[in-house]
């Protein structure tokens, strides 16, 4: 959506030549075209450029988005604002009503922001009350999915279940069969008093007897999860095989503080956040996003937007 930034632009062009999408920039054709003679470069033959004060779909944009909102305080005089304003919500809404298929936001300002635009138009999945972040970072060890990294503060047991369920799918549409590992400060009942091991335990009983073909184990602490030797010590006869490759946080704060240490402390690509639990092909990115992040999740968001397209519910 914030297609006046170069790293935007670069991943669009690469897109093109790489033959990924149609790419579709929210910004000023000037600015855009500024930027690129800046880095002595030209616009891609293929890339298409509306811009939200001169927007060819602005009258059905405004007034569908005050048909979706009016009963949340936003008059036509304000959803005639967001969408000459905010990129998110005008990229939204052209998913929405079809004249794109997905839609990347979040390389600029902050990630709530963004995320409040995309929930004022787009439903949850059935299960979910909130969206969740699920990032992928591909290690010398394998890929190691982290969840939630952007949205829960405090998750109840049901939440975790909700966000775990979402999660094993993603990984498995990956082609990667989950090893979940719900993780504390607690491991294997080590610390009962935590309100983590409490709700980590709770949640893995739900999962058992709800989708009991899952592996899954909990709760443990993150390199108990990671080396199955020391697992395996302590808990000889624990249901998990190996090194887990996605590992459910207790909230927001260690999602968040794992990944960013993992991220800066190795060599590890990171791919996402992907936005999980929300009706449409649609993620909220992070300011740090890279070209080449930003690339990887146009080529994921396409491949959700055919599933989509396919009958199959978004991520």
């Amino acid at each position: 959506a914030e297609g006046e930034d170069i790293r935007v632009i670069r991943a669009a062009t690469a897109c093109v030549q790489e033959g990924i999408a149609k790419p579709i920039l929210i910004g000023r054709r000037k600015r855009i075209e500024e930027r690129l003679a800046e880095n002595q470069q030209q616009l891609e033959p293929g890339i298409e450029i509306i811009e939200p004060m001169n927007n060819p779909h602005y009258e059905e944009c405004w007034r569908a988005y005050h048909e979706l909102r009016a009963r949340e305080g936003i008059d036509p005089a304000e959803a005639r604002l967001q969408m000459n304003t905010s990129t998110t919500a005008l990229a939204s809404m052209l998913v929405k009503l079809g004249h794109a298929d997905t839609m990347l936001c979040g390389v600029l300002g902050q990630y709530h922001r963004h995320l409040r635009r995309v929930r004022g138009v787009f439903d949850m999945q059935p299960g979910m009350k909130q969206p969740a972040a699920l990032s992928l970072m591909l290690t010398p060890k394998g890929p190691i999915f982290i969840t939630d990294t952007q949205v829960h503060e405090h998750p109840t047991a049901d939440e975790l279940v909700a966000i775990t369920l979402r999660a094993a799918r993603a990984v498995e549409l990956f082609g990667i069969t989950p090893k979940i590992a719900l993780l504390s400060a607690s491991n294997f009942g080590t610390r009962m008093d935590l309100p983590s091991s409490t709700n980590m335990r709770e949640a893995l009983a739900k999962i058992r007897a709800s989708h009991p073909e899952l592996e899954i184990e909990g709760e443990m602490k993150a390199d108990y999860a990671l080396i199955p030797q020391l697992r395996d010590e302590v808990f000889p006869g624990n249901r998990l095989s190996g090194m887990a490759n996605l590992l459910i946080m207790p909230d927001v704060e260690a999602g968040n503080i794992s990944l960013n240490v993992l991220k800066a402390a190795t060599d590890a690509t990171m791919i996402g956040p992907m936005l999980l639990g929300v009706d449409a092909p649609v993620h909220v990115l992070t300011n740090n996003s890279t070209t080449r992040r930003i690339l990887n999740m146009a080529a994921i968001a396409v491949v959700e937007a055919q599933m989509v397209k396919s009958g199959i519910k978004s991520l």
